[in-house]
Parts: structure tokens; C-alpha cells; sequence
């Protein structure tokens, strides 16, 4: 890239965590013991919910125990289209007309599902939103993450997650399911930090090494940018976020 400035360092990973509905993918990318933990549940709470909302509840779960603090805290929900899977179980229950639909089934379909079992499960009042972008999703919640930290909170918790796609709904969309959930902090803690996401702009080039299964899979930038931290190269780099002319970029590295 040239002509760029680049921005500070200026969030702290406090934790991480993740989570593949199949093992076989985890294990491809170099990830083990990465399942779905339904028992963070309870058993009423663990018959509703999809694996969408199993995924990232897990990986929030474990990024607060590896950074040693509590669930309180502020949530930023980020998924490119959310309960998938449920909303194509309706729409086959509408074209089947086997009505009625599920009132369970339709109070699992909105985007902020995720956002509403989390507070549930960890009795959490901290405010939450739920995030939408498509391919942009994570960088989107990582913006957001920056600025809510800017505006005086001091840690911050993002999660991003994506179920398999059904095929009749997205044809070109055979994504695997996966979930990251990150603890960011203003804190300086000697540990990994972020810039906030910014775009090379006109005129600049970026040289690009993008994860073939990243392009195919929104939520698989996250799965990019935590490969990155477990490296722990102490050089800046910077990682795409996003495809397209003028993608999202992010750096990493160490204080």
C-alpha cells in the first residue's frame, strides 16, 4: 500500500473464542476441541435455540473465561444473515401449508436472536446490538467496537457467526458454519492489538493474501485475523477483511 496512513494500534485482544459445527472443517483449518457446548444452556433454553445461536453463545462463553472476566459486559452481535437455517424451515412450512407456523420457530427467526439468548443464559442487563453486512459483517463489528470503545467503554465484547447457508435460498453461498467471539479493551496489556478496520482508498494498492475460504465465507475473516494472533509474530501486518475493489483492512500486532 502507498500514501496511507496507518491508523494506531489502539485495541487490546483480552480473549478469544471460537467454535465449527463440524469438527472435520475445525480440524482442516488447525483448530481441535472446538465443538458446540450446548450445557451453556439451560435444557428449555437448549431445545430452541439453532446452531447459529449455540455457535456464538459458545464462543462468547469462552473468550470471557480466557480473559478472565465476567459476562457483563457490552455485546456487539455481528452475522451476515443470522437465523438462516430457521427462516428456511418457515418458508418450507408456508409453502407445505402446514400452518400454523411455530410461534417458536418465528420468535427465533429475527436477527438479534443470538443477542436475546446471551442475556438470558448470563442474566446480562450490559446493552447488546445485532449487525448486519453481508461480507462486511465483521469489519462492520469491529468498526463498531472501536467506536463504542472511543466513547469511554472499557471493554467491549464481539462476537461473529454464520450457519450453513441452505442452497435453495443462496445458491452461491455454501459457507461452513463458524462462530469467533473477541474481548476488546482500551487496556494496554502487552498482548495483541487492533487497528479499527479502514479501507486502502483510491489511488492505493494493497497486495493482498486473502484465505480462499475467507472470500466464500464472511464470518471466515474472523477465522483469518485469529490464525494471525495465534502466529504471534510480533510485525505490523495487516489482513483483508472484505473482497471487492476497495476491501476492509485491519492491522495487527503487538505493544
Amino acid at each position: 500500500m502507498k500514501n496511507h496512513k496507518l491508523p494506531p494500534l489502539s485495541m487490546s485482544v483480552l480473549g478469544t473464542g471460537w467454535c465449527f459445527e463440524e469438527q472435520d472443517v475445525a480440524a482442516a483449518q488447525g483448530f481441535e476441541a472446538c465443538e458446540i457446548n450446548p450445557s451453556i444452556l439451560a435444557p428449555m433454553l437448549r431445545r430452541r435455540t439453532s446452531t447459529a445461536t449455540k455457535m456464538a453463545i459458545t464462543a462468547l462463553d469462552q473468550a470471557c473465561k480466557e480473559a478472565g472476566m465476567g459476562t457483563d459486559l457490552p455485546v456487539i452481535f455481528t452475522s451476515s444473515i443470522g437465523e438462516m437455517g430457521v427462516t428456511d424451515r418457515l418458508c418450507r412450512a408456508i409453502a407445505g401449508s402446514r400452518l400454523p407456523i411455530s410461534p417458536t420457530q418465528f420468535h427465533n427467526s429475527v436477527h438479534n436472536t443470538a443477542a436475546g439468548y446471551w442475556s438470558l443464559t448470563v442474566n446480562s442487563m450490559a446493552p447488546m446490538q445485532s449487525m448486519a453486512g453481508m461480507e462486511d459483517s465483521f469489519a462492520m463489528g469491529l468498526l463498531e467496537a472501536y467506536c463504542q470503545l472511543q466513547s469511554g467503554v472499557e471493554c467491549v465484547l464481539l462476537v461473529s457467526y454464520d450457519e450453513s447457508m441452505p442452497a435453495e435460498l443462496l445458491p452461491d453461498y455454501q459457507w461452513q458454519a463458524c462462530s469467533t467471539a473477541w474481548v476488546l479493551s482500551t487496556l494496554d496489556t502487552g498482548g495483541p492489538c487492533l487497528s479499527y478496520p479502514y479501507t486502502a482508498g483510491p489511488g492505493n494498492v494493497f497486495n493482498h493474501d486473502c484465505d480462499e475460504y475467507s472470500v466464500a465465507n464472511p464470518t471466515q475473516y474472523s477465522i483469518s485475523l485469529l490464525k494471525k494472533l495465534l502466529d504471534r509474530k510480533s510485525n505490523r501486518q495487516t489482513l483483508q477483511l472484505s473482497s471487492g475493489e476497495a476491501p476492509w483492512l485491519l492491522d495487527i500486532g503487538w505493544r
